[in-house]
């Protein structure tokens, strides 16, 4: 997270063009990545589209250079709809709070935001609660590969 500050703020300041410090978050990033990949002619890609654009590129080359890219598919069109709907809920929960767990508890964090550690505190307890505490859900079956 400290990169990111230092990338915006030190590393790319600019007298005669300043820019907002920025450091790792993605809701906002994608849809600045989307826009710039529609009207890139006379824009700089900012932060945030270097940050998804750099996300999509290290895992792809990850992926090839340890041998484990391949195709996925779904068990089943059921489990195909509820990763959908768990998609389209969390962007539109990333969209509403104005950013995303990664912008607010780990960036904000950085930071020492009292909402970023109330936050993260919340992260935190709402996973314990997903993988181990009550609220756990059943392990989904293997995808198919294909």
């Amino acid at each position: 997270m400290a990169a990111g500050w230092a990338a915006t703020g030190v590393l790319g300041a600019d007298d005669f063009e300043p820019a907002p410090l920025a450091s790792l978050t993605f809701v906002a990033p994608v849809g600045e990545t989307i826009q710039y990949a529609m009207l890139a002619t006379g824009m700089r890609p900012s932060f945030g589209v270097a940050v998804v654009a750099g996300v999509f590129l290290g895992a792809l080359v990850a992926a090839l250079a340890s041998g484990t890219a391949r195709l996925e598919g779904f068990s089943s069109p059921r489990a195909m709809l509820r990763a959908m709907a768990g998609g389209a809920l969390m962007g539109a929960g990333g969209a509403l709070a104005l950013g995303c767990s990664v912008g607010q508890g780990l960036t904000g964090l950085s930071t020492l935001a009292p909402a970023s550690i109330v936050a993260a505190a919340g992260i935190l307890a709402g996973a314990w609660a997903g993988l181990r505490g009550p609220l756990r859900v059943a392990r989904p079956a293997v995808a198919e590969r294909v």
